[in-house]
């Protein structure tokens, strides 16, 4: 199954819901690709340092990654699309919005591997 996480401009919440993923999925065991995008990404954009700091504190090195635009290929690609809309952008509020978000979304990871077969 591949599953594609979506935010705005895939420079924070996305990329590091997919990093996360595939750490996590990959300690259980579970055969699951990830991919990230974003609605509004210029693409070939990285990461700002905040965001690398908090991804690191969590085991996610995000430092290789370029944004990508979601497109209408990488949507019908995906066999499940999971929007982070509902975790808010820390773009631009500093090291603890990115904490904060970071730790959301790992509470989120988590309970979508739970749902693919992956408790752990």
């Amino acid at each position: 199954m591949k599953v594609l996480f979506v935010c705005a401009g895939n420079l924070c919440r996305s990329p590091f819901a997919e990093g996360l993923a595939r750490r996590l999925a990959s300690e259980r065991g579970l055969d699951l690709e990830f991919e990230s995008a974003g609605e509004i990404a210029y693409e070939g954009s990285t990461c700002p340092p905040d965001a690398l700091a908090a991804a690191r504190a969590h085991g996610v090195v995000l430092s290789a990654h370029r944004a990508r635009r979601l497109t209408p290929e990488r949507r019908a690609a995906a066999d499940e699309v999971v929007p982070l809309f509902d975790v808010p952008d820390p773009i631009g509020r500093g090291p603890r919005a990115y904490r904060e978000a970071y730790e959301r979304l790992h509470e989120r990871v988590d309970e979508l591997l739970d749902g693919w077969g992956g408790a752990g």
